[in-house]
């Protein structure tokens, strides 16, 4: 809750109060719902992928990270556990490298994950690029645009 009165001291009012929606979903959660027990096996799915990539199979994360600047943007499960749909970005100039070289690494990362995981079953990995909406491009070239008038 944001205060209106000036009371308090110097470096109270010097503070910053950003109000935060605690009900905020982002733009895939409002069109793709997940469960609970989703969420919380992706979750579960992101942290191993994430040691995964950087304790057990070091030389595809100094790939992946250091020439492409990987990252791994959010994990989503399908409703049965079975796919991880992985969504991804990286550098804008090595899109197509990353992708590749993730072609490559894919049966690796999971027979990695299975053993980190210690489940039953392991989902199958699919990467998909996150690839900005309209708006965000509508936004990024404005930037741009502002950039080169000044």
């Amino acid at each position: 809750m944001l205060s209106d009165t000036a009371e308090g001291s110097s470096r109270d009012q010097a503070r910053i109060r950003v109000p935060v929606d605690l009900d905020y979903k982002s733009p895939t959660e409002r069109v793709w719902p997940a469960s609970r027990h989703q969420q919380k096996f992706a979750g579960r799915v992101r942290d191993a992928l994430q040691t995964v990539m950087m304790f057990t199979d070091s030389n595809a994360f100094k790939d992946l990270t250091g020439r492409y600047g990987f990252t791994v943007v959010e994990v989503r499960m399908s409703p049965d556990n079975s796919t991880a749909y992985i969504l991804w970005d990286a550098f804008p100039e090595c899109h197509e490298d990353a992708e590749r070289e993730l072609n490559q690494r894919t049966s690796r990362l999971r027979r990695s994950l299975a053993q980190a995981l210690k489940s039953r079953h392991v989902p199958r990995l699919e990467f998909r690029r996150d690839a900005p909406s309209s708006e965000e491009l509508a936004v990024e070239q404005a930037l741009q645009r502002l950039q080169t008038e000044s």
